[in-house]
């Protein structure tokens, strides 16, 4: 694609089409894939040309104006209809759900099977789930050693959209 620079040149922001195509159609898409970590992986060899500051105003644009059911509740403008389409927000709300319902199961003796079917549930919605993982964390302590053995599975583009989370 003749938008994004060749990887031997420093990282540029894309053109503003470009920005379009991938803040409308190629991210929020992921979220409406079951999951699959090799169209996770693809679409990050795309997003490892662009700069931090554009990757991350690129999540900030997927997970507008907010996740799961909060589009629903209160849409922007007071226009009744959700500003998502409603596919991309069932498949919020079922990410979630599963990631709350692996997180609740988890502990040491189990943390292998569970690791990696939350690591699975991250590859089509890594905004949900990480910020889900994050607010356990912040809750309950004892959670970072299993998580960290948890990042073992997770895609690359995954790894990112968790310092976006953190950030």
């Amino acid at each position: 694609c003749h938008h994004v620079p060749p990887r031997n040149e420093s990282k540029v922001a894309p053109s503003a089409p470009f920005y379009h195509l991938l803040s409308t159609f190629l991210l929020p898409s992921l979220s409406l894939f079951p999951s699959n970590a090799s169209l996770s992986s693809t679409l990050w060899s795309i997003l490892s040309l662009l700069p931090h500051s554009t990757r991350y105003s690129l999540y900030d644009a997927w997970s507008y104006p907010s996740l799961e059911k909060a589009p629903l509740r209160f849409p922007p403008g007071g226009a009744g209809l959700p500003s998502k389409p409603l596919p991309r927000i069932q498949s919020e709300i079922a990410t979630g759900w599963e990631c709350r319902h692996f997180l609740k199961r988890l502990s040491k003796e189990n943390k292998q099977d569970w690791n990696r079917q939350l690591a699975k549930s991250s590859h089509n919605n890594p905004i949900v789930v990480f910020s889900t993982v994050l607010a356990q964390i912040e809750a309950y302590d004892n959670l970072v050693t299993i998580m960290i053995d948890n990042f073992r599975f997770v895609t690359k583009l995954g790894l990112d959209v968790m310092g976006y989370c953190i950030l």
